[in-house]
């Protein structure tokens, strides 16, 4: 009787424990990040290069080069997005939300479910990746750790 009485006490607590675990993710949709409207999955034909300036001063085997950004694509479609905000030659936006400058922003719109790791302790910076299990995108944000500021932004397929 008494072994009995312990193993539903030790039952309970761990239904109690397993039940209050703060472990389960919430769902982040990166499926609507965009620059300069532009977002995953674009077909590449119907995007208008004209305003961006054509660059070779990234290194990468990226498909479109520019000061302003980077694409790369699959079968036509966009893969691969870099833009620096703090050049601020392009739009970035979140769910249609615009002006963008901070981490905070970000965490704001698109929830906590993120790792954030250090990106390059001497020049300060902090990158914070954002994973969407459903479309397989990845987003990271590379930031200034002193005041919050984005410096660029990465989103691909996973």
């Amino acid at each position: 009787m008494k072994r009995t009485k312990i193993v539903v006490m030790i039952l309970l607590i761990m239904g109690l424990l397993t039940g209050c675990s703060d472990s389960k993710s919430e769902h982040v949709d990166l499926s609507n990040l965009t620059v300069d409207n532009i977002k995953m999955g674009s077909d590449i034909n119907k995007i208008d290069f004209s305003k961006y300036t054509r660059s070779n001063k990234y290194s990468g085997d990226y498909r479109y080069k520019f000061d302003e950004l980077l694409i790369n694509t699959n079968k036509d479609k966009v893969s691969f997005i870099f833009t620096r905000l703090d050049e601020k030659g392009t739009e970035f936006k979140i769910n249609s939300k615009g002006n963008i400058k901070t981490i905070r922003d970000v965490t704001n719109l698109l929830g906590s479910d993120f790792k954030d790791v250090s990106e390059d302790k001497k020049q300060s910076l902090r990158k914070r990746t954002y994973y969407d299990k459903m479309n397989n995108i990845k987003a990271d944000f590379v930031y200034l750790d002193l005041d919050q500021s984005i410096s660029w932004i990465e989103i691909y397929y996973a």
